[in-house]
């Protein structure tokens, strides 16, 4: 279990910039946890904080407390000024989706689906250290 927390701790740190001290790590539980923000598309952040647990070598990642940011760039319509928006909301928002007006629907879906791939490849990008570390580091 030693081995796999700090290769988590290792991979945290490469590719968030997450240094030990900026997470919480327990080695005896076998948690690690943080917060970590990413720009999915254009003007849409998605906030999260994310628990690692290591149990009999096996690694369960979660994503917890989901959150979005949808920024609009101020602009001009007509002659008139229309200041730049921010809008903070979370999952529990978004659903259900088809008693949102039918013209948010397409938007939200893709938000979601991008989230999903993020979370996706981001769990797949650990797996990947992980297992070629070794490999990888045997010179």
């Amino acid at each position: 279990m030693k081995k796999l927390f700090a290769r988590i701790l290792e991979w945290l740190s490469l590719n968030y910039g997450l240094v030990p001290s900026a997470v919480y790590s327990n080695l005896e539980d076998g948690k690690i946890i943080f917060r970590n923000s990413t720009n999915l598309s254009i003007g849409n952040t998605c906030n999260y904080a994310s628990v690692i647990s290591i149990k009999d070598e096996k690694i369960r990642m979660e994503f917890l407390s989901i959150g979005f940011q949808s920024y609009y760039q101020g602009h001009y319509s007509g002659d008139t000024w229309i200041p730049e928006i921010r809008i903070n909301f979370n999952t529990d928002e978004i659903y259900p989706i088809v008693l949102k007006k039918s013209s948010e629907w397409i938007p939200l879906l893709n938000l979601l689906m991008t989230t999903d791939e993020y979370f996706n490849a981001e769990t797949e990008n650990l797996y990947n250290y992980i297992t070629t570390f070794d490999y990888l580091n045997n010179f």
